[in-house]
């Protein structure tokens, strides 16, 4: 059995909002700690730098799909879309009372991927976008009325 190796890609003690832009990684093992530098790195080569620690765990803030699947390739497996301090994320984890938790970026369906539809937009980006739509197309079959009842 592998044993879990965590990382967590960091910004100033918290976790990072975007793994795609993180710079820095933080690497737990079962006593040890390592703090690592992505640099300005393609997340490609984020990945490559994971598998050289052994690292088959990441928590991340949000994550592209272009990203996870190239972690996914990798045999590196995400918890994305967490906020917060990285010690208590870690704590949280290993507890196994992350799923649920306050630790989720708002809007995320605590732990359930935001990018379900892979690039579909949902919640209040999708309603607001229907709205927008159902707003056309009453103003369209108003214009279609007019114009029926002007003879044209």
């Amino acid at each position: 059995m592998q044993t879990e190796k965590i990382a967590v890609t960091s910004w100033n003690g918290i976790v990072s909002p975007l793994c795609d832009a993180a710079e820095r990684v933080t690497v737990f093992d079962q006593e040890e700690r390592l703090e690592l530098s992505f640099g300005f790195g393609s997340m490609q080569r984020k990945a490559e730098i994971l598998r050289e620690h052994s690292v088959n765990i990441l928590i991340c803030g949000a994550l592209s799909v272009r990203g996870a699947q190239i972690l996914e390739q990798c045999a590196i497996t995400t918890v994305a879309w967490v906020c917060g301090p990285i010690d208590e994320v870690v704590q949280a984890y290993r507890k196994g009372m992350l799923k649920g938790s306050t630790f989720f970026m708002p809007g995320c369906g605590r732990g359930i991927r935001c990018l379900k539809g892979k690039g579909r937009r949902h919640g209040r980006h999708q309603r607001a976008m229907k709205s927008s739509e159902n707003s056309r197309q009453g103003e369209e079959k108003g214009n279609e009325n007019s114009d029926q009842r002007a003879g044209t």
